[in-house]
């Protein structure tokens, strides 16, 4: 689906290679929308490729920090996980490729709920969190039917272990096992040539 077809959603970051030529940032619109999406709830956001929704997700911590997760997970580890690390290469193949990567979100979090409780004798008002992956799982069901029903099947980001290995596999990456050893097509390597990286 493309991201013009959504309603109610905003652009609040795009990616770019950064100068050392070997890592990524997003760039956030503004600070204001920066802090915004620095709040610690439960929020909606979106990966969108050339204008095509590429990744639904849901968080229960800032917007601003799920993403950094995706950025700065260039090698594998136990965390954050094989998502994040599988995530990070294929964004920074798009790029290469000049294709433009943006970060969306709902405008607004997911607003916690009241709640009455009777707590040692006494009622009292809870504010209490709401589950974000019924929201999360709502959004990626109609998008899917979107597409379904447009005939169209577009690649994306929303996979799980096995499959975004074959992704990786088919943009010609491969596993990234250790720091030095960052986001390379296969059978290449980075060295490090004074400050600078070169894929040989």
């Amino acid at each position: 689906m493309k991201i013009t077809e959504v309603k109610g959603i905003v652009k609040i970051a795009y990616a770019t290679v950064d100068s050392d030529l070997v890592n990524w940032s997003w760039n956030y619109i503004n600070d204001e929308i920066k802090l915004k999406y620095s709040k610690k709830s439960a929020w909606i956001y979106f990966i969108v490729v050339d204008g095509i929704i590429r990744k639904v997700g849901g968080t229960g911590m800032a917007v601003v920090d799920r993403a950094r997760f995706y950025q700065s997970a260039n090698y594998w580890t136990d965390k954050p996980g094989y998502c994040n690390a599988a995530t990070n290469p294929i964004i920074f193949k798009y790029l290469q490729d000049n294709k433009q990567v943006t970060l969306y979100s709902v405008p607004e979090h997911i607003k916690p709920i009241s709640v009455k409780a009777i707590i040692n004798g006494s009622e009292r008002t809870l504010n209490v969190n709401v589950d974000f992956r019924p929201f999360e799982k709502l959004w990626r069901e109609d998008i899917e039917k979107f597409n379904l029903e447009n005939n169209r099947v577009d690649e994306d980001l929303n996979l799980d272990g096995k499959s975004l290995q074959i992704t990786l596999s088919n943009m010609g990456l491969k596993e990234v096992h250790i720091r030095d050893n960052k986001r390379i097509p296969e059978g290449k390597k980075y060295i490090q040539q004074g400050k600078k990286w070169v894929l040989v």
